[in-house]
C-alpha cells in the first residue's frame, strides 16, 4: 500500500524548478560579469608586518640610562623635577597636536 500525498509532491516539483532558475540566474551573473569571480588582496598586511618588525629593530629604548635610573630609584636617591616633566610634556603633546605647533 502506497500513500501519496499531493503536498509533498508539489513541494518536489518547486524545489526542482527554484533550482534550475537558480542555476539560469547565476549563470546569467556570470556571463554578465566575465563569467569568474575575482578577489584582489592588499599587501597592507606585510606593510604593518614590516613596520612592526622595523620598531622592535629600532628600539629607542637606552638601557643603560634605564639601568642608572633603576638603580637610583631603588637607592632613594632619584628625584626628578617636575616642572620639567610637565614642561617635556606640553611641549611634545603640542608638536604632536593636530595643528603641528612646534
Amino acid at each position: 500500500m502506497k500513500i501519496e500525498n499531493p503536498l509533498l509532491s508539489d513541494l518536489n516539483s518547486i524545489q526542482k524548478t527554484s533550482g534550475s532558475a537558480e542555476g539560469r540566474r547565476k549563470a546569467e551573473r556570470r556571463a554578465a560579469g566575465g563569467g569568474e569571480d575575482r578577489v584582489e588582496l592588499s599587501n597592507a598586511g606585510e606593510q604593518l608586518s614590516g613596520l612592526r618588525a622595523a620598531l622592535v629593530d629600532a628600539s629607542d629604548v637606552r638601557m643603560e640610562k634605564v639601568e642608572r635610573i633603576k638603580a637610583e630609584v631603588e637607592a632613594g636617591r632619584y628625584h626628578p623635577d617636575a616642572g620639567q616633566i610637565a614642561d617635556a610634556m606640553v611641549r611634545d603633546a603640542l608638536q604632536y597636536s593636530k595643528w603641528g605647533l612646534t
